[in-house]
């Protein structure tokens, strides 16, 4: 059910030209993570790394992910 709402929802916005977040408290790696991905544009993983709290972008359309960088930057 909610990975349904997830693409009707998904659909809905990119009609109107819209933006969606959606927060999933899993591993990128996971099963539910790679149910997601082929629905959006972009996925954020979030890490603390030497008590920095960083971020690393890969959008789905290439295979090439950014660097992890600070958030406090």
């Amino acid at each position: 059910m909610p990975l349904r709402l997830v693409r009707y929802t998904a659909l809905a916005t990119r009609r109107r030209n819209g933006m969606m977040h959606v927060h999933l408290p899993v591993a990128r790696d996971s099963e539910l993570a790679s149910l997601f991905e082929p629905l959006v544009d972009a996925v954020v993983e979030l890490r603390v790394a030497d008590g920095t709290p960083q971020q690393r972008w890969h959008l789905t359309d290439a295979a090439i992910p950014s660097d992890w960088t600070s958030l406090n930057e």
